[in-house]
């Protein structure tokens, strides 16, 4: 990638923005000193998926850095804190076009899918990006249980594929496209992405244990109670029919799943 000077944009946010977008500069002072360095800035970008080369990454830090202190304050980054967000938006819409072609999703389907992340990704901080307390909230108001951290967590960790802590748009779209059957990778995908909820640990493995975990939390989300003798013996048997002992990997459950759906 080439230097690409930024063009600043017209737009400037209003004064019922200044918490929010307080919020969003504080959320990128990772060392929490009041400023933002070259590279605080280049992992916000990184993290708002907004494509530049590293030359182009301090390029913009400098635009920003009017008065060439080597650190953006927060007066500066609210000057630019539009084009930021244009940045982003325009970047978003490129990603569209990308995955209208990795998925089946339409993309007017897509296009409702980004304002609903928009929505939720700016619910606590608007830094473009899906945290935890975010999803849980969005979790919660789709009908999750409040209680059901084991789920929630679960979840989280599913779409969260680069382990960043936080939920990209494409990491949105691409595990959202393998549970509504809209994925091009096959129908394996979404059993991969259930196994991932019951590998808490991400070891690769899921033991009895965590098994019942999900089975109970099933059973109580629709209004059901087994005694533990009892979901204590369905996972055995689960198990069993897997030819497994304690632990169940990847390859084991796939096929349990397949000799399930074969009966």
């Amino acid at each position: 990638m080439s230097t690409v000077r930024v063009q600043k944009s017209t737009k400037r946010p209003g004064i019922n923005d200044m918490a929010k977008i307080r919020e969003f500069f504080n959320a990128y002072d990772v060392n929490k000193d009041g400023v933002i360095s070259v590279s605080e800035m280049a992992q916000m970008l990184d993290k708002m998926c907004i494509k530049m080369s590293q030359e182009s990454k301090v390029a913009f830090f400098n635009q920003i850095d009017i008065d060439r202190s080597g650190q953006i304050e927060f007066g500066e980054f609210l000057d630019w804190y539009t084009t930021v967000m244009e940045l982003a938006d325009e970047e978003a819409q490129k990603m569209l076009g990308r995955l209208e072609q990795s998925t089946n999703f339409s993309r007017s389907e897509l296009e409702a899918i980004y304002e609903n992340y928009k929505r939720v990704s700016a619910s606590q901080v608007n830094d473009g990006m899906i945290d935890a307390q975010e999803f849980k909230q969005m979790m919660v108001a789709g009908g999750v249980p409040s209680w059901n951290t084991f789920l929630v967590d679960g979840l989280f960790r599913m779409f969260d594929v680069d382990n960043s802590g936080s939920i990209s748009f494409e990491e949105f779209v691409n595990i959202l496209s393998i549970y509504h059957n809209k994925n091009r990778k096959g129908s394996n995908e979404k059993h991969k992405l259930l196994f991932q909820i019951y590998d808490v640990d991400k070891d690769g493995r899921i033991g009895k244990q965590d098994l019942g975990k999900i089975l109970a939390d099933c059973l109580q989300c629709n209004n059901l109670q087994l005694d533990e003798s009892d979901i204590s013996a369905l996972v055995n048997a689960t198990f069993q029919r897997a030819g497994c002992t304690d632990y169940m990997n990847l390859e084991e459950y796939l096929r349990e799943i397949a000799t399930r759906h074969a009966e």
